[in-house]
């Protein structure tokens, strides 16, 4: 229970600070004088941008906790790593989804579905590509350590 509620906490923690820095880079970017916590028209939708900065704080929270959660497919030893990915990449795409959704991130049409189910895997595969190399070299260094 303990670790749970570390990983809880401090995905939620992660989200939020991932979601905030985000949300004041584009801001800034679009050359707005105010911060958004999200695109102007999610804001507008709220009485007040402090009711529209608390309901994104709450997506950001629930965005990490998918990711932290997440992790714990990769827990699952008797698992390939192939099973373990493919596993992680559609529970992440299934629950990040409607979440990315009702950030406003993007409308909902099928096009901007399309296009976002693209990022989202050239994302996910840049990652899962980065941290398979890591491992791979990490996995060399102990091999050459064994030998020695």
């Amino acid at each position: 229970m303990k670790r749970y509620l570390k990983i809880g906490f401090s995905g939620a923690g992660i989200g939020i600070v991932i979601g905030y820095l985000m949300a004041l880079i584009f801001s800034w970017l679009f050359g707005s004088s105010s911060f958004y916590s999200s695109r102007p028209g999610f804001v507008d939708s709220f009485n007040n941008s402090l009711t529209a900065a608390t309901v994104s704080t709450g997506l950001w929270a629930l965005i990490g906790l998918v990711f932290g959660f997440g992790g714990l497919i990769f827990d699952q030893e008797q698992w390939s790593i192939t099973k373990q990915t493919v596993i992680h990449l559609l529970v992440t795409y299934v629950t990040f989804t409607p979440l990315a959704i009702l950030c406003g991130w993007f409308p909902l049409n099928w096009g901007w579905i399309g296009i976002y189910t693209l990022i989202f895997i050239a994302v996910y595969v840049a990652i899962w590509s980065s941290e398979f190399q890591a491992t791979k070299r990490e996995i060399q260094r102990l091999n050459r350590l064994l030998k020695h």
